[in-house]
């Protein structure tokens, strides 16, 4: 009798003990195929099958998908042999997702077969990707306390392919077992710092400084000047953004001393993108044009960085020359004056704090005035184009953070602002993008963002 002439009637009357006698598990899994077409439960297969045909039951899970192998050893498990069931769901495990795994494992823990465990086999699986094998590996970790688990997630998250790969897994992995998370955040910091580095003015190209131009402000060959004046020594590169202009991005030859480019493109998150893939500085400098660099600026930069080896960004002093205010970075604050919300203002320097004080805990930047390592910039994947600007940098701050890079001041770099920057302050006293919140606000809550530097605006209550 053939699999095909058990199917024509309700599962339940046909299938008998005399008839699946004669089915290999070829035959079984044939069945199980047109059983399940046919929308019919599995349970019959098994109760047919009787503990004496276990085995044949299970040598029919392998040969059959993961999702339907694990259905047909789930009806198999209250009657089936529990040995037999278990080595075919230790392999058939290692292919499903983790909550599935998770189920088998514990099964398999119970009966002391905590060495076929499928979530720590495919966490020390090398032909996985790495991510996979840190979510079934910290499972195992934060399930059953197996060191292997652990080993194996430590393992495969330093193999991650980039640390935008990395930061992704780690987020998950911080929820799966935080001490792993830390762990790994620790040896990423510890490798990156282990790289010997030269200082920057020796460089053939210490910095490459992108200058977001400004509708109706100098003209990009003027922008040069001007830094070209007040920068030594002359181991930098510029580019000069102009967004919005045209639909087609475009680059020429910027005229002057050195390495320089205008890139035109239809946004300045485009714009931005190109002017990294063309940059070969050691640092990433971004800048507004309606800032202008005082002498010394490059230099303190240099300076910050050298003395700071785990900081991903350093941020110049802003100095208004209008109103005689200085800022440096922003902060996060929570305006209670109608409800509850929170938004991104510069971050106002104090006495204690202003050029050559005592140094603010920064929770970020926008992107009006930062430097960034370029090779991080790059593998975290830059700025986030769905976010608007402050909050795009600011992630891509706390994205390093994660990571566990810091951001700090170079307040002895100072920029001169005679006049306010338009739409990077204005949009900064916006609310907190939908998404920013959910990623960084809602997921952790304000106090555990790293780097959080917050305060309240009018009529709020002190934090």
């Amino acid at each position: 009798m053939t699999s095909d002439s058990l199917v024509g009637e309700p599962a339940t009357a046909r299938i008998g003990d005399d008839t699946f006698g004669e089915l290999d598990a070829d035959g079984v899994a044939g069945l199980v195929h047109r059983l399940d077409a046919a929308g019919r439960p599995l349970g019959p297969v098994a109760r047919a099958a009787g503990l004496e045909r276990s085995a044949v039951v299970a040598a029919a899970a392998l040969r059959l998908a993961p999702d339907l192998g694990d259905r047909l050893l789930e009806a198999a498990w209250p009657e089936l042999d529990r040995r037999a069931t278990l080595a075919a769901a230790s392999r058939v495990a290692t292919r499903l997702a983790v909550d599935r795994a998770l189920v088998w494992s514990s099964r398999l823990r119970a009966e002391g077969l905590a060495h076929f465990c499928p979530l720590v086999a495919c966490g020390e699986d090398v032909a996985r990707p790495p991510s996979a094998r840190v979510r079934c590996a910290a499972a195992a970790w934060r399930a059953f306390a197996d060191p292997r688990g652990r080993a194996a997630a430590l393992d495969a998250a330093s193999e991650l392919a980039g640390d935008a790969a990395r930061s992704a897994s780690l987020a998950e992995l911080a929820l799966l077992a935080p001490d792993v998370a830390e762990e790994v955040r620790a040896a990423s910091l510890r490798e990156a710092l282990s790289r010997p580095r030269t200082a920057a003015a020796s460089l053939e190209c210490g910095a490459s400084i992108v200058v977001s131009a400004a509708p109706g402000g100098p003209s990009p060959e003027e922008i040069r000047a001007l830094i070209g004046e007040v920068t030594a020594p002359s181991n930098y590169e510029i580019a000069v953004l102009v967004a919005g202009g045209s639909a087609i991005a475009s680059e020429h030859e910027l005229a002057g001393p050195g390495r320089g480019v205008v890139i035109a493109a239809r946004d300045r998150d485009e714009a931005r993108r190109r002017a990294s893939s063309w940059s070969s500085g050691e640092y990433l400098v971004l800048l507004d044009a309606r800032l202008t660099p005082a002498g010394g600026w490059l230099e303190a930069i240099y300076e910050a960085f050298e003395a700071g080896p785990d900081l991903a960004a350093v941020v110049p002093a802003v100095h208004d020359v209008t109103t005689g205010e200085w800022t440096c970075g922003v902060e996060l604050v929570l305006d209670c004056r109608y409800e509850p919300t929170f938004h991104i203002e510069p971050r106002s320097l104090g006495p204690r704090d202003a050029p050559g004080g005592g140094e603010p805990e920064l929770l970020g930047a926008s992107g009006e005035a930062v430097a960034f390592r370029r090779d991080l910039y790059e593998r975290l994947g830059g700025a986030d184009a769905a976010l608007p600007e402050p909050y795009a940098t600011v992630d891509l701050c706390l994205r390093a953070g994660s990571l566990g890079w810091r951001v700090g001041p170079a307040q002895r770099s100072v920029l001169r602002r005679a006049r306010a920057t338009g739409a990077d302050a204005a949009g900064a006293r916006d609310r907190v993008p939908a998404e920013f919140d959910e990623r960084w606000i809602g997921a952790a809550g304000p106090d555990r963002v790293v780097g959080f530097a917050g305060r309240t605006g009018a009529g709020g209550e002190s934090r």
